[in-house]
């Protein structure tokens, strides 16, 4: 039962390479895909072949030199993250399983990823597993909940035949009749709202995607009245007519909660040793 991990990037610190530490042990081969989509408004590519700049690209050259179970896909200028998802997926070669993560989610552990990919060895019919997320938002001690915060995420798939491709990147499919369940075991650390800065660039990035949606729109509206108040206030859950604590949100829904769990031993440890730190 052979297992790969697959991922799309462009611009992946701070999180990536925690991402990656945390799978890569216990996975038989990585394949990760770098490059730009249209709505990332990139318009050249290095000259070694990628299109980050903020370290993305020198971590994933060097994995690639020192381990032979890693392979790079320098994209560029793709036209989409299902083409970059498809990338990736032709080149699993003989795996079983594929294991799909963003830059900023991290595994609970090895043994749990193990345990669900045994479930779906004695269990043929399921061909996906949907992961339960923890949602960090604002800082390493806090999750969020309720409405779009509580779904669970697509993450593993059986490579199923000579099937190679996914359908659709949101939300992730590679077959119209695939059967999917919640993954008994493993579950996902999701870093993605964190600090101001980090915070306030990404809601920039998705206000120029969606300029004209009525709320995808007015991110750094959201950014400002929303997520930065609730960063000091844990009982602040948005205006109401307005926004909640997800910008898709029109009125308060969702809500914070104290992080009383434990950490992926790759943050933890990030956490101890003070690398891991946003502004």
């Amino acid at each position: 039962m052979r297992v790969a991990l697959g991922m799309i990037v462009l611009d992946g610190f701070p999180m990536l390479p925690y991402a990656i530490q945390a799978a890569m042990p216990h996975v038989d081969k990585v394949v990760i895909v770098e490059g730009a989509v249209p709505a990332a408004r990139r318009t050249s590519v290095r000259a070694d072949g990628f299109v980050s700049n903020d370290g993305t690209a020198e971590l994933l050259a060097g994995l690639e030199k020192l381990y032979d179970k890693v392979t790079v896909i320098r994209a560029g200028l793709a036209p989409s993250k299902t083409a970059m998802w498809n990338m990736y997926f032709a080149e699993v070669g003989d795996c079983d399983y594929v294991l799909n993560l963003d830059s900023d989610e991290i595994i609970s552990s090895g043994d749990d990823l193990h345990a669900d990919l045994d479930y779906m060895d004695k269990h043929k019919e399921v061909d996906r597993l949907d992961l339960l997320v923890h949602q960090f938002f604002g800082d390493f001690n806090h999750t969020v909940h309720g409405g779009m915060w509580d779904h669970p995420f697509r993450r593993i798939w059986r490579v199923p035949g000579m099937i190679r491709t996914f359908l659709t990147h949101r939300p992730p499919c590679i077959h119209p009749q695939e059967r999917g369940e919640t993954a008994p075991s493993l579950e996902l650390y999701h870093y993605s709202w964190l600090g101001v800065e980090h915070a306030k660039k990404k809601s920039k990035f998705y206000q120029s995607l969606r300029p004209d949606h009525p709320q995808y729109g007015r991110h750094m509206e959201w950014y400002e009245r929303v997520y930065v108040p609730s960063l000091t206030d844990i009982d602040f859950r948005g205006i109401p007519g307005d926004f909640g604590l997800h910008v898709s949100e029109t009125s308060p829904g969702s809500y914070k909660h104290v992080f009383n769990g434990k950490h992926p031993d790759v943050i933890a440890d990030g956490l101890t040793s003070g690398s891991l730190v946003f502004a």
